[in-house]
């Protein structure tokens, strides 16, 4: 697991409602609680998409299961299950895509994008060789897999498609970070309406609410602009504004833009924050950023070589801060305890929708 150290806090002016105390049991069971229900129904990460080099093969876990992912020659992303049907070998231990075909390491066996097994070295593929493959979508540079409800009939299509953000306009490559946290689940789902929190561990206050928590089926929508109060050596305290727009599908993906405005330079930032469930205590956190290229207009353009480098520092500083920042959640999630009934206080109602929500992702007879 990665952990980064964050920066150490400093004394600002004190924002009252993201600063509001609540209770919490003084010796808590840090045991996440049993998923009586299962794993919830949605689409999750497996993959980041430039991880996918010709002929790889990437190993992820998904809901207690492990999976592989490649590219076929079309350049589709297909995720199956990871074990070979002729001896169980696991394909993403010394398997790799040749023509397009998944290459089994133990005997050679080789299949296609349906899962079918469609060459062998010693005689006909058997017929009952075949891959178990996985809904799967590439979004926001993230290979998606739908995993369906405990209780949904074997083959039935998802009841929604994930469709993030537009990636329009020029962006530069997403850089990424990876965490194996244990935790659960709704711990980093309900992170996309806690803003109670952002002023206690981020620094960021003065929130003024552009958009309120909006649930539309499987989605949440929300918007709000806010003040980064940098912390010490920074001189220019209070100076970096943003705005951040934040889009959830089902409970484990979340991607927003974050328009940044400085005096001297305003960067469009797009964050994403993927978690997996890999067990029933514990998650696979995958976050990016990537950012806009800044496009000066007018007299402006004689500056665009000076730009190019900003935007290109300002990336590397985004997915540092990004990093930081989740690091630092890393560390609260891994030694709290999802509490089954927490005691909220009136800033807390965004928890408590997004609880009712997140019912829907679970057994339908829930």
């Amino acid at each position: 697991m990665e952990h980064v150290d964050a920066e150490p806090a400093c004394a600002v002016p004190r924002a009252s409602r993201l600063c509001a105390q609540s209770t919490v049991p003084s010796t808590p069971d840090r045991s996440p609680p049993e998923p009586s229900a299962g794993y919830p129904e949605g689409w999750f990460a497996v993959a980041f998409s430039h991880q996918l080099r010709p002929g790889r093969v990437v190993s992820a876990r998904l809901a207690g299961r492990p999976v592989v992912v490649w590219r076929d020659a079309e350049n589709r992303v297909l995720v199956s299950g990871a074990y070979c049907p002729h001896l169980g070998a696991h394909l993403g231990h010394g398997g790799r895509v040749v023509d397009g075909l998944l290459r089994c390491p133990f005997h050679g066996f080789r299949f296609d994008g349906s899962g079918a097994c469609v060459d062998t070295p010693s005689g006909a593929p058997p017929p009952s060789g075949r891959l178990q493959m996985m809904r799967t979508r590439e979004v926001n540079g993230m290979v998606l897999v739908h995993a369906p409800a405990a209780d949904a009939p074997a083959g039935e299509a998802p009841g929604w498609e994930v469709e993030g953000l537009p990636d329009d306009g020029e962006w530069l490559p997403n850089r990424t970070r990876t965490w194996r946290v244990r935790c659960h689940l709704h711990d980093i789902a309900e992170h996309a309406v806690d803003t109670n929190h952002l002023w206690a561990m981020h620094l960021l206050g003065r929130l003024t609410e552009v958009q309120p928590v909006r649930f539309e089926g499987p989605r949440l929508r929300t918007a709000y602009d806010a003040v980064q109060f940098l912390p010490r050596p920074f001189p220019s305290r209070g100076l970096v504004r943003a705005r951040f727009s934040i889009n959830a599908e089902g409970l484990g993906f979340i991607v927003g833009d974050v328009q940044v405005r400085t005096p001297w330079y305003s960067p469009v930032v797009r964050l994403v924050m993927a978690a997996t469930p890999v067990t029933p205590h514990s998650v696979d956190l995958r976050v990016s950023a990537r950012l806009r290229r800044t496009s000066p207009c007018g007299a402006a353009r004689l500056l665009t070589p000076a730009v190019r480098v900003a935007d290109r520092v300002a990336a590397r500083i985004a997915i540092f801060l990004f990093a930081r920042e989740v690091g630092a959640e890393v560390r609260i999630w891994e030694h709290k305890a999802y509490l089954d009934d927490p005691s909220l206080i009136e800033p807390d109602a965004g928890i408590r929708a997004h609880r009712a929500w997140s019912r829907q992702f679970y057994s339908r007879g829930r």
